[in-house]
């Protein structure tokens, strides 16, 4: 429903984007709280930087594609399967990766799975099916923020869904002090 509503703001062009200074771990951590209880029985790992990363970005559109692309994940791959979120900074972006560990996505699917509506899929049971615009609201939320969005399959297994966001970084790190990113984390419960 979530995704619909989004759809029908986007193409009404009352897609607003919000953006304030936002901690990419604490948008991370939220997302994954909200997945949680519907990761059935699969491993959510998140691999952390050692600095607390900074962005200009909406969090709450960045928290629904990290959602999404969660929700991708789970279905999937099967139970007990791996899915991992990392975060990491470079000279220009923030960097977010979902990776799993399920059977990958089929070379001839890789450059339409964001398009609106795409839902090419062996996979016969109807509930773990979607109706194709979880992707594809991905991609609207990060290119609307200058950004840029990809899939891949892994070298071993799986495939990895990566965007990047330009982080606009204004001074050091906006007069967050990374000594106190252990205390932070806690706080978080990272």
């Amino acid at each position: 429903v979530e995704n619909i509503l989004s759809m029908t703001r986007i193409d009404e062009g009352k897609f607003e984007i919000k953006k304030n200074i936002e901690i990419a771990e604490e948008i991370v951590a939220e997302a994954v709280k909200r997945v949680n209880q519907f990761t059935n029985n699969r491993n959510i790992k998140i691999q952390l930087p050692e600095e607390i990363i900074v962005a200009y970005v909406d969090g709450l559109l960045i928290k629904q594609v990290i959602v999404n692309l969660i929700d991708n994940a789970i279905r999937h791959t099967k139970e007990n399967s791996k899915i991992e979120i990392s975060i990491e900074k470079n000279e220009n972006d923030v960097v977010f990766k979902v990776s799993d560990n399920g059977e990958g996505i089929k070379e001839e699917n890789i450059k339409n799975i964001f398009d609106r509506f795409y839902t090419k899929s062996d996979n016969k049971n109807l509930e773990k099916r979607g109706i194709g615009l979880g992707l594809a609201i991905c991609k609207s939320i990060v290119l609307a923020h200058g950004g840029q969005i990809k899939a891949y399959n892994n070298l071993y297994g799986g495939a990895t869904f990566e965007f990047s966001i330009p982080h606009e970084e204004r001074g050091n790190t906006y007069g967050i002090k990374t000594t106190n990113i252990n205390s932070w984390r806690r706080q978080i419960n990272l």
